[in-house]
C-alpha cells in the first residue's frame, strides 16, 4: 500500500523547494521534511515520487542515493558505539571517518553531529585529519594476518583475560594460536594479540610433548553438553536449566569458567543506560495481556518476517508464524488460530506498524479486535513491548545466529523446535523459582510435552487410553 501525503505537506514541500533551490543534499532537508518523505522513499520508486510529488527527477535521485548514504553512516556509527563495553571511548574505523567527511565538504559539520550522533568536536578531528588532502591516509596493504578467521575468533574469546596480570589460557584458545604461529610467525601473533612472546614459546613446547589432558569433573560434564547443544544459552541459563533438569546445584561463575575453558565465548555489548522514570509491570493473570511483534532478518538474502504473540504474565508464546512481510492478514489469522487454542485475551499491545495500527481510519486489526471486544494498545516506546523484544533478541542470538538454513520449510522445522524448548524447557530468569513458561500457563503440562517428546504420537494415545482403562476399572 502506498503512503498517503496531505495537500498541507505536499505545499511544505514545495514552498522548501522555491526558498532553497540551490539544495540538493537530502541531509540539508529540514527534519520536518525528512520524516514526510522517508515513508515514500521506503515504499516507492523514484519515478513514483516523481509523479506523487511533482518533482524533478534529478533530484529525487540524489535525494535517494544520499538518504541510502546517510542511513549506512547511522548504521556503522551505532555499531561502532555497540562495541564500548569498558571504556567510554569508541573507535571508528578509518573508512567511517572517511565517508563522514566527505558529507562535511557539503554539510554543517554542526548539522550532520546531530544527524549521525557523534559529537561536533569528533567530526572538526575528523576534518582536521583530512585537511589538505584529498583523503586521510589508509593502509592500502592490509595483513593476511589481520583478514584470517582464525585471529579474528581469537581475539573475541581472548577478551575475558583484559585487565588480568595472570593469563590462564583455555586449550581452544591455545589451539588458534598455534595455527596463527604456524601460518604467520610469533611477531604477527604478538601485535595482533599482545600475547607474551615467552606464552607463545611454552605452547609449542607444550605441542611438541603433548599437551596435558584437562581434567574436567563428571558433575560439569552437564554444562558443556548443552552449552554445544544450544549455543545461545549463557551461563545463567545453563545453570538454571542444569538445576531444573538434572537437580544438580552450582554457581553462575562456575558455569561460567567452565563454559570459557572449553571454548565459549562471551558476548561483549554495551550496557544500555535506562531512563529512572521507566517502570516493569506484569499481568495479572494468563490471556490478560498479549504482545505482538515482527521480528526481521534475512534467510539467503531473502529477507524474512517472523510474527510472535507473547503472553505477558507466563511469558508463553500462544503463537508464531512464517511471513514475507508485514502483513494484517497474517496477524490476523495468527491471531484466530491462538485464541482457538488458547482462549481470548483481553488486551492485546504492540508497536505503531502498519500491520497492527493504521494512523489515518480504522485499521482491518482495529476491527478485527471491536469484533472480539478485545482492547489494543500501541507502545510508542520500544521497552513498553520490551518482553516481546527481549524474545526477539534470544531467537536471534539462540537460533537465527548459531545456524544455517537452506529453505523455508527447514527455517520453520527449527523454529517450531524452540518455541516448544522455549516453551516447556528452557528456564525463563525473569518468572523465578527455575520455572518455564508452561508452568505458569499452563501447570501440569510439561510432563505432557517431555512425554510427546519421548513417545510417538500412537504410543503415547495407547499409554493414555491404558491408564484411563486403569483408572475405570480402580474406580469400579
Amino acid at each position: 500500500m502506498n503512503p498517503q501525503i496531505t495537500e498541507d505537506q505536499l505545499n511544505l514541500i514545495k514552498y522548501y523547494l522555491t526558498q532553497n533551490p540551490t539544495s540538493p543534499h537530502w541531509i540539508q532537508l529540514s527534519k520536518q521534511i525528512r520524516e514526510i518523505l522517508i515513508p515514500f522513499f521506503e515504499a516507492m520508486s523514484s519515478e513514483d515520487i516523481v509523479k506523487a510529488l511533482e518533482l524533478p527527477l534529478e533530484l529525487v535521485q540524489k535525494w535517494s542515493e544520499q538518504k541510502i548514504e546517510v542511513d549506512f553512516i547511522v548504521r556503522d556509527v551505532n555499531e561502532c558505539k555497540g562495541r564500548m563495553t569498558h571504556t567510554r571511548y569508541t573507535y571508528y574505523p578509518v573508512e567511517l571517518k572517511l565517508k563522514a567527511i566527505k558529507l562535511t565538504q557539503y554539510i554543517p559539520v554542526h548539522h550532520l553531529s546531530k544527524i549521525i550522533n557523534v559529537p561536533r568536536s569528533t567530526l572538526d578531528s575528523w576534518k582536521n585529519l583530512g585537511a589538505g588532502k584529498d583523503n586521510i591516509p589508509v593502509k592500502e596493504n592490509i595483513s593476511p594476518i589481520e583478514s584470517s578467521p582464525e585471529i579474528k575468533k581469537l581475539k573475541d574469546m581472548i577478551k575475558r583475560h583484559e585487565g588480568k596480570t595472570r593469563r590462564k589460557y583455555s586449550k581452544p584458545e591455545k589451539d588458534l594460536v598455534l595455527i596463527l604461529l604456524d601460518q604467520f610467525g610469533p611477531k604477527l601473533v604478538n601485535e595482533q594479540t599482545r600475547i607474551s612472546y615467552d606464552s607463545l614459546r611454552r605452547f609449542q613446547r607444550e605441542r611438541a610433548k603433548g599437551f596435558p589432558k584437562v581434567k574436567i569433573s563428571s558433575k560439569y560434564a552437564p554444562v558443556i553438553e548443552i552449552m554445544k547443544k544450544y549455543p545461545g544459552m549463557g551461563p545463567m541459563q545453563i545453570r538454571d536449566y542444569v538445576h531444573r533438569h538434572l537437580g544438580v546445584s552450582m554457581g553462575v561463575n562456575t558455569v561460567r569458567k567452565v563454559m570459557e575453558d572449553n571454548g565459549w565465548i562471551p558476548c561483549y555489548t554495551r550496557k544500555t543506560i535506562v531512563d529512572t522514570d521507566s517502570r516493569r509491570y506484569e499481568a495479572i493473570r494468563r490471556n490478560y495481556l498479549w504482545h505482538l511483534d515482527f521480528k526481521h532478518f534475512y534467510i539467503n538474502k531473502c529477507k524474512t518476517y517472523i510474527l510472535f504473540i507473547e503472553d505477558d504474565y507466563s511469558r508463553f508464546i500462544a503463537g508464531h508464524a512464517l511471513s514475507d512481510g508485514e502483513n494484517a492478514n497474517q496477524v490476523i489469522e495468527s491471531l484466530a488460530q491462538a485464541m482457538n487454542l488458547h482462549g481470548k485475551p483481553e488486551t492485546v499491545m504492540s508497536d505503531g506498524g502498519s500491520a497492527f495500527y493504521s494512523w489515518i481510519g480504522i485499521s482491518k486489526l482495529s476491527k478485527f479486535f471491536e469484533d472480539y471486544g478485545i482492547d489494543q494498545k500501541i507502545s510508542r516506546v520500544p521497552r513498553v513491548n520490551g518482553k516481546v523484544e527481549s524474545l526477539n533478541q534470544k531467537i536471534e542470538n539462540e537460533l537465527l545466529n548459531t545456524m544455517s538454513f537452506s529453505s523455508i520449510n527447514s527455517l520453520e522445522h527449527e523454529i517450531s523446535q524452540w518455541v516448544g524448548l522455549y516453551n516447556f524447557r528452557r528456564v525463563h530468569q525473569g518468572l523465578g523459582n527455575l520455572q518455564v513458561p508452561a508452568d505458569r500457563y499452563y501447570p501440569g503440562s510439561v510432563k505432557w510435552f517431555k512425554e510427546s517428546n519421548e513417545n510417538s504420537g500412537e504410543e503415547l494415545f495407547k499409554k493414555m487410553m491404558s491408564n484411563l482403562m486403569k483408572e475405570l476399572k480402580d474406580a469400579s
